[in-house]
C-alpha cells in the first residue's frame, strides 16, 4: 500500500483538491479529479487529496463520486479521514459507465480533530487498481478550529 502524497500528484500534473472557499473556518466542499493514465494507482493505495492543518478538524457530511472514465477493471474505492474509512462512503465503482454519479451520507467515523500534526482526506482504491479511469471527487463537511492546549 503506497500513499500517493500532495507532492506526487503535483509531479504527475494534478492538483489536490480544490475549495468553494477562501477560508475558515465553515461549510465547505472539496473538488478533486484523479486520472489513473497519469499516475498509477494500485489496489490499496491511498491517495491523500486534502491536508487538514494542524489546529484545526473535519467533519464529514456527504460525499459524491462521478467516474468521468471507467476504469479498466473492477474496483472500488473509499473516503477515508486521517487514515480511517468513513463509514457510508465506502465501495464507489471505479468500473461504472461514464457519468455514472452516486451521492452518499457519512454515518460514522466522519471527524478528525488535529492537536499536533496534520492529518489528510484520503482516497483509497480498493479491490484492483484504478487503471486509466478518471474519477471525480467531491466532499461536503465543516472545518473547524481546534484548541492545542
Amino acid at each position: 500500500m503506497a500513499d500517493k502524497t500532495i507532492a506526487v500528484l503535483r509531479a504527475a500534473g494534478m492538483g489536490p483538491a480544490s475549495t468553494d472557499r477562501p477560508g475558515f473556518p465553515g461549510d465547505i466542499m472539496l473538488d478533486f479529479e484523479i486520472d489513473g493514465s497519469k499516475l498509477a494507482v494500485a489496489a490499496t493505495d491511498t491517495v491523500s487529496f486534502f491536508e487538514i492543518p494542524d489546529l484545526s478538524g473535519f467533519i464529514v457530511h456527504a460525499a459524491a463520486v462521478t467516474v468521468v472514465r471507467p476504469g479498466t477493471a473492477t474496483g472500488t474505492v473509499d473516503i477515508q479521514l486521517g487514515g480511517t474509512d468513513v463509514t457510508g462512503l465506502t465501495a464507489w465503482a471505479t468500473d461504472a459507465a461514464a457519468g455514472t454519479k452516486l451521492v452518499k451520507l457519512a454515518t460514522a467515523a466522519n471527524t478528525v480533530v488535529n492537536a499536533g500534526a496534520a492529518s489528510f482526506v484520503r482516497l483509497q482504491q480498493n479491490t484492483a487498481g484504478l487503471g486509466a479511469g478518471v474519477l471525480r471527487v467531491r466532499v461536503f463537511g465543516k472545518m473547524v478550529s481546534a484548541i492545542a492546549a
